[in-house]
């Protein structure tokens, strides 16, 4: 979520103060190095006949999701700033990167799938494929909305101070915020 935050304000920040805007984008750059490390576990891992634990599984799609997320706003940027660049080759990369996120978490059982399939909805929209963005991005809205009442209840039983359920609850809404951006995007395009 760190990262989707840095892109959209990035992306607000770009018509103002294009300068700053790109320093900020540069954040991207470290996490394509930190990607391509954590392919290479991936795939040493699976070579070496070897499962990944939860963590190592969890961090893996964290990095997938990431990146295909940057790939996405680059292309949508580029789109807002009607600029004619041919994303869709890198958005199919995304499109593969973000499955595989789903698919790591979803190996690991019942999982935090919203940010993912919000990755990957905005990722269908990108592409043209609205009904799958819409698809994706109604179950992530389902998903976050199922993650917020769970994660409430077990802080109200487990921490006494309510500043950290607040805390808490702020994270998922501004998680739902984001979800509901995309879907009014999808829905938009859709004429809805």
């Amino acid at each position: 979520q760190g990262y989707a935050l840095v892109a959209e304000v990035a992306l607000a920040l770009d018509p103002i103060n294009p300068q700053t805007a790109a320093r900020m984008a540069t954040v991207f750059e470290a996490f394509q190095r930190q990607a391509a490390n954590v392919d290479s576990v991936g795939v040493l891992a699976k070579a070496a006949g070897m499962s990944l634990d939860r963590e190592q599984a969890l961090l893996m799609a964290n990095a997938y999701n990431t990146r295909a997320y940057a790939i996405a706003v680059r292309a949508w940027h580029d789109a807002i700033a009607e600029r004619e660049v041919d994303h869709r080759e890198a958005l199919l990369t995304a499109l593969t990167d973000a499955e595989s996120a789903i698919a790591l978490v979803s190996r690991q059982g019942p999982g935090e799938l919203a940010s993912l399939l919000d990755t990957r909805g905005f990722v269908y929209y990108l592409l043209g494929d609205q009904q799958s963005a819409l698809d994706d991005l109604n179950l992530a809205l389902r998903e976050e909305t199922m993650l917020r009442t769970a994660r409430m209840q077990r802080f109200r039983q487990s921490h006494p101070d309510p500043r950290m359920a607040v805390a808490d609850a702020a994270s998922h809404e501004q998680s739902l915020m984001v979800i509901r951006f995309h879907r009014f995007l999808v829905l938009q395009k859709m004429g809805a």
